[in-house]
């Protein structure tokens, strides 16, 4: 007698993930299946402990009458933004040190409506954050306790840029001492457009008639030498 078994194929619902994400239920609705591959536990798929790429995952399904369904599907993982630093760029204002695609602010880990820039006005003391993303995936800032400290003053061997990006106007504040710096802005052809030497640790750099696009703003001295990506839009 012939035996026809049931031909079941998995129905996909996850495509892709974020190296961050919790894990992610991949399980069918309809059908027990059984799953294997990098990232599996159970019918769970945990990107947490992969390196971004392409993982290809292995199902199979055994019906009633012994007879076995198999196959496989890919999910994508997705890499992270640099995580931010903050740093507090005066009196009332913070600020990151880096560009992303998108931005908000968070007091006691609650958002804040409309804050959605590089920079932050605090109007209360609490403990902020800044959610960044890269345009698929998000990534949180440590928690920055907001205390006194002077305007324009950044700590002891960091520096920050900012605006960034804006409309050709930047400030460098920096924490690398009071000896001679240099400060050379370069396109992404390595051309120098911009060059200064100063001792004074809150520089401002003046590139509004330059075009709109991406730079490099590197920062020099015997001790340090920091290359930061700067953007110009208008």
């Amino acid at each position: 007698m012939l035996v026809v078994g049931t031909d079941v194929t998995y129905t996909q619902t996850v495509f892709e993930v974020c190296k961050n994400d919790l894990p992610i239920d991949i399980s069918d609705a309809n059908y027990s299946f059984t799953f294997t591959g990098q990232g599996v536990q159970g019918t769970l798929f945990d990107a947490r402990q992969l390196t971004p790429g392409v993982y290809t995952i292995a199902y199979s399904y055994v019906d009633s009458l012994g007879c076995t369904s198999q196959g496989n599907f890919s999910i994508i993982v997705n890499s992270l933004p640099v995580q931010p630093q903050i740093a507090r760029l005066s009196s009332t204002t913070l600020a990151l040190n880096n560009v992303y695609s998108s931005y908000q602010w968070r007091k006691n880990g609650v958002n804040i409506p409309g804050a959605t820039q590089s920079t932050y006005v605090v109007k209360s003391a609490g403990m902020y954050d800044c959610v960044v993303g890269n345009g698929i995936c998000t990534i949180a800032s440590d928690q920055y306790a907001f205390g006194n400290v002077g305007i324009d003053e950044v700590e002891e061997g960091t520096y920050l840029v900012y605006p960034n990006p804006s409309h050709g106007r930047f400030k460098l504040v920096h924490g690398f001492g009071t000896e001679e710096s240099s400060v050379q802005v370069v396109n992404l052809l390595g051309q120098t457009i911009y060059q200064a030497t100063t001792t004074n640790s809150v520089i401002e750099i003046d590139l509004s008639d330059k075009a709109q696009g991406s730079y490099i703003l590197i920062l020099r001295n015997s001790q340090h030498e920091v290359h930061q990506p700067i953007k110009i839009q208008r």
